[in-house]
């Protein structure tokens, strides 16, 4: 096995309609997003906005299950909910336990009386987001152990609690699909306006970052991308997003999203509008040739493996930056301690763990029982 792997041939999608595969540029994607909540949490939260790579994240996530649903639907007429769920437990749920285990064998050992149960129990069951979002209401945000960045996990997992479920009572029809992600976005953003005008305490706390119905729609925008793929209207609708005014428009988004200081207005619009400049982006990188530089970048070696490399380093990186540091050192020495504890514990988290369970849970793919029933 080699420590970087090789970039794919292709550095765009040739079709825009959803087939399996390997999809060039998002490992990329993933590896520059990482990248930013790991310099926001080692360095500076002010010059690196980590929430903005989780909502990249969220969006990629949103787009990748979508699409791999769509292809499933279009080869079996039918979606396997049983194996998908199977597939989702196996391919999170191993490096949450292990990681776990890990900080709280380390607790154990180092402050036995600091174990809060409250906070691993909250990851275990997926209700850090709402653990956490309680905690910022008391004045305690990041909670006494290393748990909080669980929150992103949660809000996805609920997410594909209810997704596949929607997607098969709408058997698997983009149009629809594509109305139902339009009706979350405006829902989401109405709540977030809604909330925030009748409390504008909790703009100050982490209510609407963290809590799953104020960012259903920022994986709603993924969703809402590979359903327009499917159909040819919103074919035609994606290729106008490919224009240079329409990519100055994402710019200028991402300007606003990021100048705009008020608490009221990052705490409401903001996410909308930095969601839309990233699907702006995303498409442009996935479908058009006039990105082919930063193409070539986004699908180099180092990348493509550290996009890889990603859910472990977002788990791992927090444990590494909560409870090691470098006494009395200066900044750049804890960066490199927490950098080179980070990659070492995520590479063995990769190689494994995640790899292994991965060749099991493909088991539970649609494609490969049917190998199975035709052999």
């Amino acid at each position: 096995m080699t420590v970087l792997a090789k970039a794919p041939r292709s550095l765009r999608l040739q079709s825009m309609q959803a087939e399996h595969g390997f999809v060039p540029s998002l490992n990329g994607l993933r590896a520059i997003s990482i990248l930013i909540v790991f310099l926001s949490h080692t360095i500076s939260s002010k010059f690196f906005p980590g929430g903005f790579g989780v909502r990249v994240f969220f969006l990629i996530s949103g787009f990748l299950i979508a699409r791999l649903l769509y292809a499933e639907w279009k080869a079996q007429s039918s979606i396997d909910l049983k194996g998908f769920y199977i597939r989702r437990f196996f391919r999170l749920y191993p490096v949450v336990i292990v990681y776990c285990a890990v900080v709280l064998f380390i607790y154990s050992q180092t402050n036995p009386n600091g174990i809060v149960w409250q906070e691993p129990t909250s990851a275990l069951l997926y209700y850090a987001n709402y653990y956490y979002s309680h905690l910022s209401q008391t004045g305690h945000t990041g909670g006494t152990m290393p748990f909080a960045i669980f929150w992103s996990l949660s809000v996805e997992e609920h997410f594909y609690i209810i997704f596949p479920i929607m997607f098969v009572f709408l058997r698997a029809d983009p149009r629809k699909m594509s109305l139902v992600c339009v009706a979350i976005l405006i829902l989401c953003v109405s709540l977030r306006l809604a909330v925030a005008t009748a409390r504008p305490d909790l703009l100050s706390t982490h209510v609407f970052y963290y809590e799953t119905q104020y960012q259903f729609d920022s994986i709603a925008f993924g969703v809402l991308l590979a359903s327009l793929c499917e159909y040819d209207a919103g074919q035609a609708l994606l290729r106008r997003l490919l224009t240079p005014p329409v990519i100055g428009l994402a710019l200028a988004l991402l300007i606003v999203g990021f100048a705009i200081r008020s608490e009221f207005f990052r705490e409401t619009i903001r996410y909308t509008l930095l969601s839309a400049a990233v699907l702006i982006v995303i498409v442009n990188v996935l479908f058009s040739e006039k990105f082919s530089a930063v193409q070539v970048v986004l699908n180099t070696s180092l990348l493509d493996w550290i996009g890889r490399l990603s859910y472990s380093i977002y788990v791992w990186h927090y444990a590494a930056r909560s409870m090691l540091s470098v006494s009395s050192g200066e900044w750049w020495q804890n960066f490199v301690l927490w950098s080179t504890v980070t990659l070492l514990a995520s590479a063995a988290s990769y190689y494994f763990i995640e790899q292994p369970i991965s060749e099991f849970r493909h088991r539970f793919s649609y494609r490969a029982q049917k190998h199975a029933t035709t052999r």
